[in-house]
């Protein structure tokens, strides 16, 4: 396994963005599915929380529809743009 090596080209690196790379556009999401990565990212970490033992439980019980409809909501943002 490799080391991070902390030289100062290393931190410039990490510190200071370099201006001569060239920029890269955004690409726009639909609000469904920004929506859709959101609420899934946060049943996604929910779940994590409850396997490490830092979240009770019970949540998992309301996690699973959350998912659910983290899912639809990112097809309907995939749908959506698709017909753009």
């Amino acid at each position: 396994m490799g080391t991070i090596q902390w030289g100062p080209t290393g931190l410039r690196a990490i510190l200071f963005t370099p201006t001569n790379r060239p920029q890269v556009a955004s690409v726009p999401l639909p609000p469904f599915e920004r929506a859709g990565y959101v609420l899934g990212t946060g049943t996604g970490l929910a779940l994590l929380g409850v396997t490490r033992s830092l979240v009770p439980g019970s949540i998992v019980l309301w996690t699973q529809p959350v998912g659910g409809l983290a899912v639809l909501l990112a097809l309907a943002g995939w749908i959506q743009a698709s017909r753009r």
